[in-house]
C-alpha cells in the first residue's frame, strides 16, 4: 500500500475525485472507453510529474516500478478478496493444486472476510465523515 501522510491524502484525494469525475463525464455511458481514457490520463500525467525532457534511466525505472506496484496493490486489495469470495461461493476450479492444508485455506478465507469487513468499516467511517462535512 502506498502509505502517505493523512494531510497529503486529503489534499490529493480531492484532486483525484475531481479528475475521476472529469474522466467519467468524458466517457459518459460508454464503459468501453474507460481503459483507453484512463490509460491516456495516466500516460499524460507522468511527464507532468517526471521531467522527461532529459530522459534518465533511473526516472524511467522508477515510473515502471511505481506502475507495477500499483498493479500489484490493486490485485492484492481488490482482486484477491473477490477471487476468495468466489472460491468460497463456487468452490475451486482446480482443487488444491498447491497442496495447501485445509487450515491454511480456511484462514485465507477468514482473512478475506476480515479484510472485507474492515474495508466496509472504513467506508462507513468515510461516509459518516463526509456527511458531517457536507
Amino acid at each position: 500500500m502506498p502509505y502517505i501522510k493523512q494531510e497529503q491524502r486529503a489534499q490529493v484525494d480531492a484532486q483525484i475525485k475531481e479528475l475521476a469525475n472529469s474522466i467519467l463525464n468524458t466517457i459518459g455511458d460508454d464503459k468501453t472507453q474507460r481503459a483507453g481514457v484512463l490509460n491516456y490520463t495516466i500516460t499524460k500525467l507522468l511527464p507532468e510529474i517526471y521531467t522527461l525532457d532529459k530522459v534518465r534511466y533511473s526516472d524511467l525505472n522508477e515510473i515502471i516500478g511505481m506502475l507495477e506496484c500499483c498493479k500489484h496493490e490493486f490485485y492484492r486489495r481488490g482482486v484477491v478478496p473477490y477471487e476468495n469470495l468466489k472460491l468460497l461461493e463456487n468452490g475451486s476450479v482446480l482443487g488444491n493444486v498447491a497442496g495447501l492444508t485445509a487450515e491454511y485455506l480456511d484462514l485465507n478465507i477468514k482473512l478475506t472476510a476480515a479484510e472485507i469487513d474492515f474495508q466496509n468499516s472504513l467506508d462507513d467511517i468515510k461516509k459518516t465523515k463526509d456527511e458531517k462535512i457536507n
